[in-house]
Protein backbone atom coordinates (compact mmCIF):
# COMPACT_ATOMS: atom_id res chain seq x y z
CA UNK A 1 0.00 0.00 0.00
CA UNK A 2 2.98 2.31 0.31
CA UNK A 3 2.79 2.81 -3.47
CA UNK A 4 -0.69 4.32 -3.00
CA UNK A 5 0.46 6.77 -0.34
CA UNK A 6 0.70 10.46 -1.22
CA UNK A 7 1.72 13.43 0.88
CA UNK A 8 0.15 16.82 0.28
CA UNK A 9 2.79 19.30 1.43
CA UNK A 10 0.58 22.38 1.73
CA UNK A 11 -2.14 20.65 3.74
CA UNK A 12 0.40 18.38 5.47
CA UNK A 13 -1.85 15.40 4.82
CA UNK A 14 -1.19 11.77 3.96
CA UNK A 15 -3.67 9.96 1.75
CA UNK A 16 -4.18 6.48 0.34
CA UNK A 17 -5.55 6.81 -3.20
CA UNK A 18 -7.13 3.79 -4.87
CA UNK A 19 -9.64 4.00 -7.70
CA UNK A 20 -12.17 6.66 -6.75
CA UNK A 21 -11.24 6.43 -3.07
CA UNK A 22 -8.97 8.99 -1.42
CA UNK A 23 -8.67 8.25 2.28
CA UNK A 24 -7.02 10.55 4.79
CA UNK A 25 -4.66 8.64 7.07
CA UNK A 26 -3.04 10.10 10.19
CA UNK A 27 0.66 10.71 10.57
CA UNK A 28 2.35 9.45 13.71
CA UNK A 29 2.71 13.02 15.01
CA UNK A 30 -0.95 13.80 14.28
CA UNK A 31 -2.22 10.66 15.99
CA UNK A 32 -0.06 11.40 19.05
CA UNK A 33 -1.84 14.75 19.36
CA UNK A 34 -5.26 13.26 18.54
CA UNK A 35 -4.97 10.64 21.28
CA UNK A 36 -3.56 13.02 23.89
CA UNK A 37 -0.21 11.27 24.26
CA UNK A 38 1.48 14.67 24.24
CA UNK A 39 1.20 16.42 27.58
CA UNK A 40 -1.69 18.93 27.31
CA UNK A 41 -0.54 22.53 27.34
CA UNK A 42 -2.11 25.91 26.63
CA UNK A 43 1.25 27.12 25.30
CA UNK A 44 1.34 27.30 21.53
CA UNK A 45 4.67 26.73 19.82
CA UNK A 46 5.63 29.99 18.09
CA UNK A 47 5.91 29.73 14.32
CA UNK A 48 9.57 30.75 14.62
CA UNK A 49 10.47 27.41 16.22
CA UNK A 50 8.51 25.41 13.65
CA UNK A 51 10.21 27.26 10.80
CA UNK A 52 13.64 26.82 12.37
CA UNK A 53 13.01 23.10 12.84
CA UNK A 54 12.02 22.72 9.18
CA UNK A 55 15.12 24.58 8.08
CA UNK A 56 17.39 22.44 10.26
CA UNK A 57 15.93 19.27 8.75
CA UNK A 58 16.42 20.61 5.24
CA UNK A 59 19.98 21.75 5.97
CA UNK A 60 21.00 18.43 7.58
CA UNK A 61 19.91 16.63 4.45
CA UNK A 62 22.02 18.99 2.34
CA UNK A 63 24.99 18.42 4.64
CA UNK A 64 24.62 14.65 4.23
CA UNK A 65 24.89 15.16 0.47
CA UNK A 66 27.89 17.49 0.77
CA UNK A 67 25.81 20.40 -0.53
CA UNK A 68 25.53 22.51 2.64
CA UNK A 69 26.75 26.11 2.46
CA UNK A 70 26.71 28.37 5.51
CA UNK A 71 25.58 31.37 3.47
CA UNK A 72 22.30 29.58 2.72
CA UNK A 73 21.61 28.98 6.41
CA UNK A 74 19.97 31.53 8.71
CA UNK A 75 21.84 32.69 11.78
CA UNK A 76 19.14 31.09 13.95
CA UNK A 77 19.71 27.61 12.49
CA UNK A 78 23.49 27.81 12.04
CA UNK A 79 24.49 26.86 15.65
CA UNK A 80 22.44 23.67 15.34
CA UNK A 81 24.05 22.87 12.00
CA UNK A 82 27.50 23.25 13.52
CA UNK A 83 26.52 20.61 16.07
CA UNK A 84 25.26 18.32 13.32
CA UNK A 85 28.62 18.76 11.62
CA UNK A 86 30.35 17.87 14.91
CA UNK A 87 28.23 14.73 15.16
CA UNK A 88 29.26 13.66 11.63
CA UNK A 89 32.93 14.38 12.37
CA UNK A 90 32.95 12.48 15.67
CA UNK A 91 31.20 9.35 14.40
CA UNK A 92 31.52 7.01 11.44
CA UNK A 93 28.20 7.73 9.70
CA UNK A 94 26.83 6.16 6.53
CA UNK A 95 23.34 7.31 5.44
CA UNK A 96 21.22 4.49 3.97
CA UNK A 97 17.74 6.11 3.77
CA UNK A 98 16.80 9.73 4.39
CA UNK A 99 13.44 11.54 4.60
CA UNK A 100 11.58 8.38 3.56
CA UNK A 101 7.79 8.03 3.45
CA UNK A 102 6.57 5.03 5.46
CA UNK A 103 3.15 3.46 5.98
CA UNK A 104 2.18 0.71 8.40
CA UNK A 105 -0.35 -1.60 6.72
CA UNK A 106 -1.53 -3.02 10.05
CA UNK A 107 -1.95 0.24 11.95
CA UNK A 108 -2.80 2.42 8.93
CA UNK A 109 -0.53 5.23 10.13
CA UNK A 110 1.90 7.15 7.92
CA UNK A 111 5.03 9.20 8.49
CA UNK A 112 8.37 10.36 7.20
CA UNK A 113 11.45 8.98 8.93
CA UNK A 114 14.50 11.20 9.21
CA UNK A 115 17.42 8.76 8.96
CA UNK A 116 18.12 5.10 8.60
CA UNK A 117 21.89 4.98 8.80
CA UNK A 118 24.93 3.23 10.17
CA UNK A 119 26.56 4.94 13.15
CA UNK A 120 29.89 3.45 14.21
CA UNK A 121 28.97 0.15 12.58
CA UNK A 122 25.45 -0.17 14.04
CA UNK A 123 22.27 0.42 12.06
CA UNK A 124 20.22 3.17 13.70
CA UNK A 125 16.81 4.50 12.90
CA UNK A 126 17.04 8.07 14.13
CA UNK A 127 14.65 10.99 14.44
CA UNK A 128 16.37 14.38 14.51
CA UNK A 129 15.09 17.02 16.93
CA UNK A 130 16.13 20.56 17.81
CA UNK A 131 14.21 20.69 21.09
CA UNK A 132 14.27 18.90 24.42
CA UNK A 133 13.89 15.15 24.87
CA UNK A 134 10.30 14.00 25.42
CA UNK A 135 8.94 10.50 26.04
CA UNK A 136 6.65 10.80 23.02
CA UNK A 137 9.76 10.88 20.83
CA UNK A 138 10.22 7.19 21.62
CA UNK A 139 6.72 6.59 20.24
CA UNK A 140 7.55 8.35 16.97
CA UNK A 141 10.89 6.59 16.53
CA UNK A 142 9.38 3.19 17.38
CA UNK A 143 6.66 3.69 14.79
CA UNK A 144 9.20 4.60 12.09
CA UNK A 145 11.15 1.44 12.93
CA UNK A 146 8.08 -0.78 12.68
CA UNK A 147 6.78 0.84 9.48
CA UNK A 148 10.19 0.88 7.79
CA UNK A 149 10.64 -2.84 8.39
CA UNK A 150 14.40 -3.10 7.95
CA UNK A 151 17.07 -4.41 10.32
CA UNK A 152 17.70 -1.93 13.13
CA UNK A 153 20.24 -2.36 15.93
CA UNK A 154 19.34 0.86 17.78
CA UNK A 155 16.40 3.25 17.83
CA UNK A 156 17.58 6.73 18.65
CA UNK A 157 17.00 10.46 18.61
CA UNK A 158 19.66 12.98 17.69
CA UNK A 159 19.08 16.15 19.69
CA UNK A 160 20.78 19.19 18.17
CA UNK A 161 21.27 22.07 20.57
CA UNK A 162 22.91 25.47 20.51
CA UNK A 163 26.37 24.41 21.70
CA UNK A 164 26.06 20.63 21.93
CA UNK A 165 24.36 17.52 20.60
CA UNK A 166 23.11 14.28 22.15
CA UNK A 167 22.55 10.94 20.47
CA UNK A 168 20.04 9.24 22.76
CA UNK A 169 19.50 5.51 22.26
CA UNK A 170 16.12 4.41 23.58
CA UNK A 171 16.14 1.55 26.07
CA UNK A 172 14.24 -1.69 25.39
CA UNK A 173 11.74 -1.01 28.16
CA UNK A 174 11.02 2.44 26.70
CA UNK A 175 10.47 0.95 23.24
CA UNK A 176 8.20 -1.79 24.64
CA UNK A 177 5.95 0.85 26.21
CA UNK A 178 6.01 2.90 23.01
CA UNK A 179 4.92 -0.09 20.92
CA UNK A 180 1.91 -0.70 23.16
CA UNK A 181 0.95 2.97 22.96
CA UNK A 182 1.12 2.96 19.15
CA UNK A 183 -1.26 0.00 18.92
CA UNK A 184 -3.67 1.65 21.36
CA UNK A 185 -3.58 4.94 19.44
CA UNK A 186 -4.37 3.16 16.18
CA UNK A 187 -7.32 1.36 17.78
CA UNK A 188 -8.67 4.62 19.23
CA UNK A 189 -8.30 6.63 16.02
CA UNK A 190 -9.87 4.06 13.70
CA UNK A 191 -12.68 3.28 16.18
CA UNK A 192 -13.65 6.93 15.68
CA UNK A 193 -13.28 6.69 11.86
CA UNK A 194 -15.04 3.40 10.99
CA UNK A 195 -15.93 4.19 7.36
CA UNK A 196 -12.37 5.09 6.38
CA UNK A 197 -11.07 2.06 8.27
CA UNK A 198 -13.42 -0.29 6.37
CA UNK A 199 -12.29 1.22 3.07
CA UNK A 200 -8.63 0.72 3.97
CA UNK A 201 -9.29 -2.91 4.89
CA UNK A 202 -11.02 -3.42 1.52
CA UNK A 203 -8.09 -1.88 -0.34
CA UNK A 204 -5.63 -4.04 1.59
CA UNK A 205 -7.62 -7.18 0.70
CA UNK A 206 -7.82 -6.17 -2.99
CA UNK A 207 -4.05 -5.77 -3.16
CA UNK A 208 -3.27 -9.24 -1.81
Amino acid sequence: MIDLLTFEEEAHEYRINHGKKSILVPSISQIITYCGVSKPSSWQIPQFYADRGTEIHDMTELMDKGMFLEEFCTKEALPFMLQYENFLLEHDVDVIDSETLVFDTDLFIAGRLDRYWSIDGRKHLTDIKSGQKLREHAVQATFYTKAHGKVVHSVSNLYLKDGSYELYVWKKEELDVAERIIKAMSDIYWFAHPRDYKNLIKIKEELK
